[in-house]
């Protein structure tokens, strides 16, 4: 499947709260990868990103 034929994220993601977005980026969800590797700033520039954009 190619990237442009999925959903966007801002129809696509149900409303979540920070934790949830957080466990979602650190241990991956249906075809999203775990992101282990982040450290605390790259998470909370991901929080506010998609705070911003999506929430």
């Amino acid at each position: 499947m190619c990237i442009r034929d999925r959903p966007s994220l801002d129809t696509s993601v149900p409303a979540s709260d920070d934790p949830q977005i957080v466990n979602t980026f650190l241990n991956g969800k249906g075809g999203m990868p775990p992101q282990g590797s982040l450290d605390d700033q790259a998470l909370a520039d991901l929080l506010a990103y998609v705070s911003d954009n999506f929430g």
